[in-house]
């Protein structure tokens, strides 16, 4: 390890980390945040909007499933989105804010969690350019349907600072502590104490997780993967130790257990028989079909993950070279970083291998008939890459660690600038210079490779929504101002297909009506509103 250098104040330090945090979050919302400049709702956001656009509706189907997500935070959380919008044009925009602020959330969390279990701000914040800088999964953040499962990962992401702050809790006594009995054991106590309420925090997160979206039921397997592997001060004279601590490790996965036991209940009957299971005659259980989901798993760490680094996509890659030539690469190389790396950083990286096979195995075998006819590296699929990517950082930035200090045979002072910048590191866990500069062009030139994909991906283009939204806006003053109720409107107009919608709802769904409505005739109503309507463009 390279001697510490002159270091400057730790209020430049912190400024310095800010200020690429700061630029990296940017650039992440730049790449993803191309609604809310111009902001549209489609397709499945109608219908969650139309769930949840009055308080009575929200609370009816607070345990309706939309597609497979049982999603009653989310439903909370959009009757809370229409009430702070307030009018239906509005509506675009204040969704279009969810998944960006989401993710502008879950940066810092990645840059403390690993910055803390591999001890070097470097680490942290490279993990944050690689994570956040991309727009592999913008449709995770641009997508208000999709944008719960970025409020997911960052109930995944407080869940491990929760797990990582129990193992940190355990860490021996201090030979100063260990000399006092007496307070070695109160120590040991508030310890004990401290670390079994981490655990507990850890646990109820991975219980509210699947209340965003579907994806949060990998958060508690996810805590227990991270938790599993021994610490090097373990030592286990007895197998009932090891048991009690195996045991201790997998309380995460009693919230994911008592989730599933409180929704499936309400919620499996609904699931098992959706609409677009029917079409294809079958239920959710019989398309459910691990092995294709391996096969497109491997297929997508070339289409998805490779190929997404460089800012390609839309690209499928034959089967054949997919599965008998980069896939056995990516292994190997993989394995070689593995046994590379430190013993200790193996937890980060197992838990980024995690990520990645789970997430894409249980999508994919969910989603497994529609892969056959629809190519899945495209961008209307993209948003199921947000937690392999996360993955994808975690794996690599864990075998990094094992190079620090290294010198290199042959490299010459000219050729040392990468050497100094990636493994020279100061052993206070502040950045040099060089880092911070190093950093700074890797986002700019991250961001540029990114670009063209982030722009052209979003683009999405329903001309006619606005207007639409307008008119049932121009309708419900009407609707006010007559005092005329929201169910009596629907039924004097005619089903109204707001663009973009698909005709998946009635636009009319959208109008609050009158608090205190007047008993008409339908035929009265209709007349009323015929003459506050807008003329259709």
């Amino acid at each position: 390890m390279t001697a510490s250098l002159q270091q400057p104040p730790r209020t430049r330090q912190g400024l310095k980390v800010i200020g690429l945090l700061l630029a990296a979050a940017i650039a992440a919302f730049l790449l993803n945040g191309f609604r809310v400049v111009q902001p549209l709702l489609q397709q499945d956001d109608f219908q969650i909007l139309a769930q949840s656009w009055t308080w009575e509706k929200t609370w009816a189907g607070i345990w309706v499933p939309q597609n497979e997500h049982c999603m009653p935070l989310g439903r909370l959380l959009t009757w809370l989105l229409v009430r702070v919008a307030g009018r239906p044009t509005a509506v675009p925009q204040v969704t279009s804010l969810v998944g960006p602020c989401a993710l502008l959330f879950a940066l810092p969390l990645v840059y403390v969690f690993v910055k803390r279990e591999l001890g070097h701000a470097f680490y942290g914040v490279l993990a944050v350019i690689l994570f956040g800088v991309t727009a592999v999964y913008q449709q995770a953040i641009y997508w208000f349907a999709a944008s719960y499962s970025v409020l997911a990962l960052d109930m995944l992401l407080l869940a491990l600072l929760a797990a990582q702050q129990h193992l940190r809790a355990d860490s021996p006594l201090s030979a100063g502590e260990l000399q006092n009995q007496d307070d070695a054991y109160s120590v040991r106590q508030r310890r004990r104490a401290i670390r079994w309420s981490y655990l507990g925090l850890c646990t109820a997160l991975c219980t509210f997780a699947p209340c965003w979206f579907a994806s949060g039921i990998l958060v508690g397997p996810f805590c227990c993967l991270y938790l599993l592997p021994a610490q090097s001060s373990e030592s286990f004279p007895t197998w009932q130790a090891r048991l009690r601590t195996a045991f201790v490790r997998f309380t995460p996965m009693l919230g994911t257990v008592l989730f599933l036991a409180v929704s499936l209940p309400l919620t499996a009957k609904t699931i098992l028989h959706l609409e677009h299971y029917e079409m294809q005659h079958t239920d959710a259980v019989a398309a459910f079909r691990p092995d294709k989901g391996f096969y497109y798993t491997n297929k997508a760490l070339v289409e998805n993950l490779l190929l997404g680094l460089v800012g390609v996509c839309e690209v499928p890659v034959p089967w054949w070279l997919a599965m008998f030539v980069l896939v056995p690469l990516l292994i190997a190389a993989g394995t070689w970083w593995w046994l590379r790396a430190r013993p200790q950083d193996r937890r980060l990286m197992l838990l980024g291998v995690g990520m990645i096979y789970c997430s894409y195995v249980l999508v994919y075998s969910a989603r497994s008939r529609w892969a056959d006819q629809i190519e899945m590296c495209g961008e209307a699929w993209c948003r199921y890459n947000l937690v392999p990517q996360l993955g994808l950082a975690l794996f690599f930035c864990g075998g990094l660690p094992a190079w620090q200090g290294r010198s290199f045979v042959g490299t010459t002072d000219r050729r040392r600038w990468w050497h100094r910048v990636c493994f020279a590191l100061n052993t206070d866990g502040t950045l040099t210079g060089r880092q911070v500069v190093a950093f700074s062009v890797l986002i700019g030139i991250s961001f540029l490779i990114q670009l063209t994909r982030g722009v052209a991906g979003a683009y999405w283009d329903y001309p006619r929504q606005h207007a639409d939204l307008h008119r049932v806006e121009v309708l419900d003053a009407c609707c006010r101002d007559h005092r005329i109720g929201a169910d009596a409107a629907r039924r004097s107009l005619l089903k109204l297909e707001i663009d973009g919608s698909l005709g998946g709802v009635n636009g009319w769904e959208f109008l609050w009506g009158s608090a205190d409505p007047v008993e008409r005739p339908d035929d009265e109503v209709k007349r009323l509103l015929e003459v506050c309507d807008v003329p259709k463009n």
